[in-house]
């Protein structure tokens, strides 16, 4: 007599939750949190970016980006290069940025070269600098405002 050949269904785990672990880690990923604004991040001067960076927080930057960047803080190390425009409440560019630069508070180093528009509340530009484009301070409708050291 043969013997009749049974068939089992493969195991499967019991279905306590919804969703595996590489479902739920998939959907984490897409549902993306707000950076956090006390975020540190570093581009080192090996790596080229080609693209937008956006962060919420404080971004150095030694290597290369072609694209626009956007931040809280921003420091460009001398080594750094921007190609792009840059938005940031606080600004240190120590290297090379083509494009338009807009900060609240702005430092120019000695060593940097900039090229581009470049709008400011504050600005310091050391010694040495190379800048070439146009600087506009932002509360400043014609670029223009007289100071007197007489009261009247």
């Amino acid at each position: 007599m043969a013997n009749p050949s049974i068939r089992v269904p493969s195991w499967r785990p019991p279905t306590m939750f919804s969703k595996s672990k590489t479902e739920r880690a998939n959907a984490d990923r897409s549902k993306r949190m707000p950076a956090d604004p006390g975020a540190f991040s570093i581009l080192g001067a090996d790596v080229e970016v080609t693209g937008n960076i956006e962060a919420a927080g404080d971004v150095h930057i030694d290597g290369t980006v072609r694209g626009n960047v956007t931040c809280r803080s921003l420091i460009v190390g001398e080594k750094g290069m921007i190609v792009g425009d840059i938005t940031a409440d606080d600004a240190k560019i120590s290297g090379a940025t083509e494009g338009n630069i807009s900060a609240s508070q702005l430092v120019i180093a000695a060593s940097a070269i900039t090229s581009g528009e470049i709008e400011y509340d504050r600005i310091t530009i050391e010694a040495g600098a190379r800048t070439d484009g146009t600087l506009r301070r932002r509360d400043d409708d014609n670029g223009l405002k007289l100071v007197s050291d007489t009261e009247g």
